[in-house]
């Protein structure tokens, strides 16, 4: 374990509470219908779907995809 795991619940008295998510946007939230698109009906590669959704305006990276895949 983590030691500021360890200390976080040394200091909640016994109880570890999961902290919440905020509604972060993401780069490729406006491109995931193009992206579902991509890999559903033409089955690409990351590289490939990078290189498509990059003409659409995307500036993100290619470990962004890798969920996609």
């Amino acid at each position: 374990m983590d030691r500021k795991t360890v200390r976080k619940y040394a200091r909640s008295d016994g109880i570890l509470v999961a902290k919440k998510r905020t509604g972060k946007v993401l780069k490729l939230d406006p491109y995931k219908d193009k992206l579902m698109e991509l890999v559903d009906r033409y089955d690409l590669f990351t590289v490939r779907i990078l290189e498509e959704i990059r003409k659409l305006g995307y500036d993100g990276g290619r470990t962004a995809l890798a969920p996609f895949k």
